[in-house]
């Protein structure tokens, strides 16, 4: 994902059929939404995700996750406040 702008704000990749991982994003550090369900996608959702200090969204729902590693992210430094991994593994 190394053509995504940095500064981008909302990254909606739902119902693409995607596969593989979810990719590094501790690069975006002004992302605020992130939904990537409904595809193919595998593997570790790793906590880096969790320290992205705007993400308010993240739907990883309807994939074949089979690891969500959450090691106390819902402290002050996140602004997270929505969490959907439904449907996966």
């Amino acid at each position: 994902m190394p053509n995504v702008p940095l500064g981008l704000r909302k990254l909606l990749l739902s119902h693409n059929l995607l596969s593989g991982h979810l990719p590094a994003l501790n690069k975006r550090k002004r992302l605020q939404l992130l939904d990537v369900s409904d595809n193919r996608l595998s593997g570790t959702i790793t906590r880096d995700i969790f320290t992205l200090p705007k993400l308010t969204e993240l739907n990883v729902s309807i994939n074949t996750f089979t690891t969500l590693e959450v090691v106390r992210f819902l402290g002050p430094e996140t602004q997270l406040q929505a969490l959907d991994a439904e449907g996966n593994q």
